[in-house]
C-alpha cells in the first residue's frame, strides 16, 4: 500500500506492513503544486499517526523545485512534533 497525495485520488493513510510509503505528487495539478504549511502540518500529524516502524516520503511535485522545499519542510514538522 502507498499512501498518495495527489489531483482526484483518496488520501488513505494506513499502513499494512512495518513500514509505510507516502508519496506527494500535488493537489491541483500533477507534480506542480506547493504544498502549503498548514497542509503539510496536517499531513505531520497523519504520518505520526501511522502504526509503521518507518515512514519513507517521497516527493514528485519539481516544478520549480517545490520537492525538496516541500520535503525540507515536512522533515522539520515531523521531527518538532512530539
Amino acid at each position: 500500500m502507498c499512501i498518495v497525495s495527489a489531483p482526484n485520488l483518496p488520501e488513505y493513510v494506513v499502513a499494512t506492513a512495518p513500514h509505510a510509503f507516502v508519496r506527494f505528487h500535488g493537489k491541483g495539478q500533477w507534480y506542480a503544486y506547493r504544498y502549503s504549511l498548514r497542509e503539510l502540518r496536517t499531513w505531520a500529524e497523519r504520518i505520526k499517526g501511522l502504526p509503521a516502524e518507518r515512514v519513507f516520503i517521497y516527493f514528485n511535485n519539481d516544478w520549480n523545485a517545490w520537492a525538496p522545499e516541500n520535503a525540507l519542510q515536512l522533515e522539520e514538522l515531523l521531527l518538532s512534533q512530539p
